[in-house]
């Protein structure tokens, strides 16, 4: 369908489906807070669920009990990042790689912390009542000149979307407005193995400017 030229879960006819900004602290866990974040928008989007009724799922969950079990600890493992291939959010589809772990907790029950936890609070965290996805998936159309447009249309349907980004001196000097970067067109194949260090959350876009 027809794209509008700006789109925004934090402001949907005046409500917002998606949480504030998060901090990750110290530990190299960005994947979980993208990973988290895309579960999250999806998830209040689904339900109806906005302002502070918005879910809250726990990053910890991801990046260190899942983290800390196999296939995941393979991909991902508490505050040292992730790879190419998301299994953090894998780790939310049920029945997903078969561990009976996946899905995630609510941060009420696990919360955010960027240090490894006790054995024992990680054991605890397997009691928790989770909630799990049916699937996920990859945007990634056989031309790159077509992303942008795919990644709008699945904010739109699906809600938010998780990404990486290369954070790069321009990111780092951000400081408000309108980021800018030349470094814009991958040179990976597949273009979604081009380098980058940071998972972030798009929960809109405004084309203009």
């Amino acid at each position: 369908k027809a794209l509008p030229a700006s789109f925004d879960w934090r402001n949907q006819s005046g409500k917002s489906y998606i949480g504030a900004v998060r901090d990750q602290g110290s530990a190299g866990s960005c994947y979980s807070f993208g990973a988290c974040a895309a579960a999250e928008g999806t998830y209040n989007f689904a339900h109806g669920l906005y302002g502070s009724n918005c879910v809250d799922f726990s990053e910890s969950y991801i990046a260190w009990s899942l983290g800390s079990i196999s296939p995941y600890t393979e991909h991902f493992s508490g505050g040292d990042g992730a790879d190419y291939d998301y299994f953090e959010l894998q780790a939310l589809i049920t029945p997903g790689l078969g561990t009976g772990r996946e899905g995630v907790c609510f941060e009420a029950a696990f919360p955010y912390q960027d240090t490894q936890p006790s054995a024992s609070r990680i054991e605890e965290s397997w009691t928790h009542p989770r909630v799990s996805f049916s699937d996920w998936g990859r945007v990634y159309p056989a031309n790159y000149s077509d992303a942008t447009a795919e990644i709008k249309m699945a904010i739109l349907a699906y809600g938010v979307v998780d990404a990486a980004v290369l954070t790069t001196s321009a990111f780092d000097a951000y400081d408000s407005g309108v980021f800018e970067d030349t470094n814009t067109v991958p040179s990976a194949n597949p273009y979604y193995y081009e380098s980058t260090d940071h998972a972030i959350a798009l929960v809109g876009w405004d084309d203009s400017p």
